[in-house]
């Protein structure tokens, strides 16, 4: 249904595993590609690339869970560990991504920016999606993570759930410091599953707007997956269930206001459904 797909990407060429020759207590010691006894194995395939996704939203899980997250000093997340959503996770994950550069091949074309069909938002970084000193949202230092769970939003938070009904708009504000480092803002949701072969997959439907106010005076309007100043219904993102605002050169000291809209609001998901 033109969906974005990939989500993301992850290294998945000559990577280098355990392995196991199937036999108990032959202990396998040796770390030479070329023995049959080796303990490592040099593979390449979504069968590589697959565990380092699912390792990396693990140490996502562990982080907010723990309360790492707290280092941040932000209102917006509170002081306490809790359990991330499904769709938190991909959302981090998709906001910390960073582009996949160079071309296809030796002579193949150059690669374009995300997000495309891919390598989706780009590929996972856990460097730029979760914080931990010496970075984060310390004085002194422009760079910082806050997040908003729709069905789990932590004890001690300033900011509601961002959870929203149909027609419903949930607005959060952020104010950036400096125009050295970008301003990311994602939405993420667990969508129910639509009918087979249904034309289109999504059902419900959340639009991400940001505002915010140009050197000029004028408003201006950044809808999720798609570029500036474009109010027309056509710029709504009605396909995905992943919508992400990139603004390169943030203007420093300038108030952003993020929308979450309730499009199209038709049922529930429960966690883990």
């Amino acid at each position: 249904d033109g969906r974005l797909k990939p989500d993301l990407v992850a290294p998945g060429a000559s990577i280098w595993s355990s392995s196991s020759d199937g036999r108990p207590y032959t202990f396998q010691c040796n770390d030479t590609d070329a023995s049959d006894q080796r303990a490592v194995l040099k593979m390449s395939g979504t069968s590589m690339a697959t565990p380092i996704a699912a390792g990396a939203a693990a140490l996502v899980r562990q982080y907010f869970r723990e309360r790492h997250h707290t280092l941040a000093q932000t209102g917006w997340m509170g002081a306490q560990g809790f359990e991330a959503s499904a769709a938190l996770l991909r959302a981090v994950l998709i906001n910390g991504a960073v582009p996949l550069t160079g071309s296809y091949g030796s002579k193949g074309p150059k690669l374009a920016p995300p997000p495309n069909m891919v390598q989706g938002h780009g590929k996972i970084e856990l460097t730029t999606s979760i914080l931990v000193p010496p970075a984060g949202m310390w004085p002194g230092s422009n760079l910082g993570v806050a997040v908003v769970d729709g069905l789990r939003q932590p004890g001690g938070s300033t900011t509601a759930r961002a959870g929203v009904e149909q027609g419903q708009v949930r607005r959060h504000c952020v104010t950036v410091a400096g125009a050295d480092l970008p301003l990311k803002v994602t939405l993420a949701w667990t969508d129910p599953p639509a009918q087979p072969y249904a034309d289109l997959a999504l059902i419900n439907d959340l639009d991400l707007v940001v505002v915010f106010q140009a050197p000029s005076g004028a408003d201006e309007i950044v809808y999720g997956n798609h570029g500036y100043n474009k109010t027309d219904e056509e710029w709504r993102d009605s396909i995905n269930n992943n919508e992400q605002v990139f603004i390169g050169a943030p203007a420093p000291n300038t108030r952003y206001t993020i929308h979450v809209v309730g499009a199209t609001v038709v049922r529930t998901v429960g966690e883990g459904r």
